[in-house]
């Protein structure tokens, strides 16, 4: 029982803390003056940032169900490999959706909205930058919390909150929503980049940062090309309109993430594609 109420203020921490980081933000910008068409450009830009990240926290969560046994078994090899791959492709995904959205995300607001000026390039950028720079630890954040870690996650997001709040308050009054963004950049990129992987990789006992740095490179390629790839679309097509904007999206997507998806599947999972595909078209030879 002194175990179990001992992790409940841990617990508690992670579910209160989460709310204070959703709201927070607009709490500052009214607070100096800054509500109204400010307020509605931050929540419009943080409502596509987290929109574009649930892919990446659909992918962690599952590793994390996954991983969890491995961890009450102390099973540190099966730990690590599970986290690299992941987080290659976190990091891989981190930098196409930063791609997606500073390339089509004043179009996407423009259409949303109905009004372009509710759209500003230095939010949605500060916004975006910790799916990239944090990518490889997301599957740690996402483990800690199914495998029944509270303390190291807690902490984290203590660490995240009181940054936050800190670059906030001064930054609100002179920089709007840009500066409540990069002081939510800042707090995320101090806590998941730095704090949470050296409390979690202590307690695990696994290797970390030889994987995290070869991770960046990998986000910043992801974004590159997924850039070059959106700007061409969008020029070839246009975004002017809702059904452009999909069809330059669902071109750019296929383009994007395919190769990406194929130079980043382990040897032996390409070698069951081929199979798969070459058994699937005798099938269907036969068939005809």
């Amino acid at each position: 029982m002194r175990e179990a109420g001992l992790a409940m203020r841990w617990y508690a921490l992670t579910y209160a803390l989460p709310t204070i980081w959703l709201q927070a933000p607009v709490l500052f910008l009214s607070a100096v003056g800054l509500g109204g068409p400010m307020v509605v450009t931050f929540v419009l830009h943080r409502t596509l940032v987290n929109f574009g990240r649930t892919f990446v926290v659909m992918l962690s969560t599952s590793v994390g169900v996954e991983l969890t046994p491995h961890v009450h078994r102390g099973n540190t090899a099966m730990i690590e490999r599970g986290i690299t791959f992941v987080g290659k492709s976190v990091a891989a995904m981190g930098g196409v959706m930063a791609a997606g959205l500073l390339t089509f995300g004043a179009s996407i607001v423009q259409l949303w909205t109905g009004k372009s000026d509710l759209f500003d390039m230095a939010t949605l950028f500060w916004l975006v930058l910790p799916s990239i720079v944090v990518a490889p630890a997301i599957p740690l954040l996402y483990l800690a919390h199914l495998a029944d870690i509270p303390k190291q996650q807690a902490i984290a997001q203590v660490t995240q909150t009181s940054v936050a709040i800190a670059f906030a308050a001064p930054l609100a009054a002179s920089f709007g929503a840009a500066g409540v963004a990069f002081a939510m950049a800042a707090g995320e990129v101090v806590s998941i980049g730095l704090v949470l992987p050296i409390l979690l990789t202590r307690r695990l006992g696994i290797a970390y940062w030889r994987h995290a740095i070869q991770c960046i490179p990998i986000a910043f390629a992801a974004l590159v090309w997924g850039g070059a790839v959106g700007k061409v679309v969008g020029f070839a097509i246009g975004t002017h309109d809702l059904v452009r904007l999909i069809v330059c999206l669902a071109i750019w997507a296929a383009a994007t993430l395919l190769p990406i998806a194929s130079l980043l599947l382990p040897a032996d999972q390409h070698k069951r594609l081929r199979d798969a595909a070459r058994a699937f078209w005798l099938n269907r030879t036969k068939e005809a």
